[in-house]
């Protein structure tokens, strides 16, 4: 179904941290589609999903590192 750019489990907790650059998702309806629906079948199965852009990536990393520490220590 999908290859995670990152996964992470601690438990019974699964994380799925995708890096989604603008070419290849959200380019178009389909694609963005796509991507929600993969989300959603991970979230049925039990899964965490977090996705960011690049540009978040690139603008924003401590807040990103934040939002995984945060899950990691949540998931204890």
């Amino acid at each position: 179904m999908t290859i995670a750019d990152f996964y992470i489990e601690r438990g019974n907790n699964k994380l799925c941290v995708y890096a989604d650059g603008h070419t290849y998702h959200e380019r178009t309806e389909e694609q963005a589609s796509h991507d929600k629906n993969i989300d959603r079948k991970l979230q049925e199965f039990g899964y965490r999903v977090m996705r960011f852009t690049g540009k978040e990536i690139n603008d924003n990393i401590d807040s990103i590192i934040k939002d995984i520490k945060a899950w990691f220590d949540k998931s204890i």
